[in-house]
């Protein structure tokens, strides 16, 4: 896969999951996918401070930029409640959410295929 189709099928991925249903299924699913990449990132960082390649590149960024997506977003969730901010705030909220976190990992895929990579970019940091 190209770099644009990965950030076509992010981009896809965000704004057309399905919100949740009160069917029970798929709030339990997301749930245990937000868990196992939460757990998964614990190895993942010193696996790619070792493995400096372009996979562990993108690993890293997407499982940052999916693990930030979600915290937030759940944050949003939690605080921006309709019965006391009305009934725009959330999705006005989510939305500008969204289009920062499409960015974001945009501008990571940016610059780990046309710079020194994120994981070089945080050993760099490190050494100063």
């Amino acid at each position: 896969m190209s770099s644009h189709q990965l950030l076509l099928f992010f981009i896809l991925f965000v704004f057309l999951v399905p919100e949740s249903h009160k069917t029970g299924m798929l709030p339990s699913v997301h749930w245990t996918i937000e868990r196992v990449i939460a757990v998964g990132m614990i190895p993942l960082y010193p696996i790619a401070l070792y493995i400096e390649n372009p996979t562990t590149n993108f690993l890293v960024v997407t499982a940052v930029s999916m693990h930030a997506y979600w915290g937030l977003d759940g944050v949003i969730k939690d605080y921006a409640f309709e019965r006391r901010y009305g009934p725009l705030l959330m999705p006005i909220l989510r939305t500008i959410w969204k289009l920062i976190c499409a960015t974001g990992f945009a501008g990571l895929l940016y610059f780990n295929y046309n710079d020194i990579g994120f994981i070089a970019a945080v050993k760099k940091l490190w050494s100063v």
